[in-house]
């Protein structure tokens, strides 16, 4: 079966914390899940004329959100929609979590 929450927003500052509104009940279902499956990316309005940044991070709170999941699921996989390059931080998530 397949279940699906929201824990952070696209939009917003690279960098910001993930929803701490759904950030426990999302850790508990990652927990619970034999695999997790997190989206990541730009929404319709990061992406295109005039929307420049001053990194290529992933937006809002969506890093917090990958190193929160990635720290408690079994296994992670990550699903990237996007329309430019994106860069996760440090990639300290990546690299901790590649095997």
């Amino acid at each position: 079966s397949l279940q699906y929450i929201a824990g952070a927003q696209a939009n917003g500052p690279a960098g910001s914390p993930a929803d701490p509104e759904t950030l426990p009940d999302v850790l508990a279902l990652a927990k619970a899940s034999d695999v997790a499956i997190v989206v990541l990316g730009d929404d319709h309005g990061m992406c295109g004329e005039w929307q420049d940044r001053d990194d290529l991070d992933v937006g809002g709170g969506q890093l917090a959100l990958l190193e929160a999941v990635a720290g408690v699921a079994k296994k992670t996989i990550v699903v990237l929609v996007h329309g430019r390059p994106q860069t996760f931080g440090d990639n300290s998530v990546l690299g901790a979590t590649l095997s």
